[in-house]
């Protein structure tokens, strides 16, 4: 299901809201724009890209079932950690470059938060299916996309929802997520990886070389972000999964 080249991908969501206990409401943005609006007369999903735009609708009482599926790779996490503490070792032991002691695992550490991932799908009792991914910041919002998936539901059974969305602070995560992005040079470590940085030849392509040489050896993940399959990931390739 996530490897669809048909399921629209999102990577900020900018609204998760209610009204009135009986009407919920999720907007997001990528390459495409998306509203999901649930209420009254039924669940809409607009999704706009282009100037060109398509809508499903699904009448109230007529909802079949919400999917709600989360991605991710912990290896990936643990090897950052492994990483990050090496660097410091060997930055503490040695007069090296900080940003090549810290370059691997603050480079495997955003890469295991950019490749999050959550996928979203509406099912009407007469079986058509629409289904959207979310990525990058948006991915990260596996919480807070689950309870609109639980309003949803509440909402076409005749639900009230009141309180449910309550306390969603997009505001307030979008800083955390600026935070966690200038953290590494604030705490000495290396500033966000760029596609330049790993680029090393600047022939303006990646090639699975550089990347073991930034990143560390996963083939998985470098064939995943190498979309086309031709053993490089272009600078549209690497913007796919977010900024480093």
């Amino acid at each position: 299901m996530f490897q669809s080249a048909e399921v629209p991908k999102f990577k900020k969501i900018t609204k998760i809201d209610s009204h009135g206990g009986s009407a919920a409401r999720l907007e997001a943005k990528g390459k495409a724009s998306l509203q999901i609006n649930c209420g009254r007369v039924g669940t809409s999903v607009s999704i706009t890209k282009g100037g060109n735009g398509y809508s499903f609708v699904i009448a109230k009482g007529s909802l079949a079932s919400v999917s709600f599926s989360n991605k991710n790779y912990p290896i990936l996490k643990y090897l950052a950690i492994i990483a990050m503490i090496y660097g410091v070792v060997e930055y503490l032991s040695s007069d090296s470059d900080p940003i090549a002691s810290f370059l691997p695992g603050v480079t495997l550490f955003l890469i295991y938060l950019i490749t999050q991932s959550t996928q979203l799908s509406l099912e009407s009792k007469g079986g058509n299916q629409i289904a959207m991914a979310f990525t990058g910041s948006a991915g990260r919002m596996a919480d807070q996309i689950g309870k609109f998936c639980s309003a949803a539901v509440m909402i076409d059974t005749g639900q009230s929802i009141k309180g449910l969305l309550d306390g969603i602070d997009l505001e307030e995560l979008e800083r955390e997520e600026e935070a966690f992005a200038s953290s590494s040079e604030n705490d000495g470590g290396s500033p966000a990886v760029g596609f330049s940085d790993i680029d090393t030849d600047g022939d303006g392509s990646i090639s699975q070389g550089e990347f073991v040489a930034a990143v560390g050896s996963d083939e998985v993940l470098f064939s995943r972000m190498d979309a086309d399959g031709d053993g490089e990931i272009s600078q549209e390739e690497f913007d796919e999964f977010d900024d480093f």
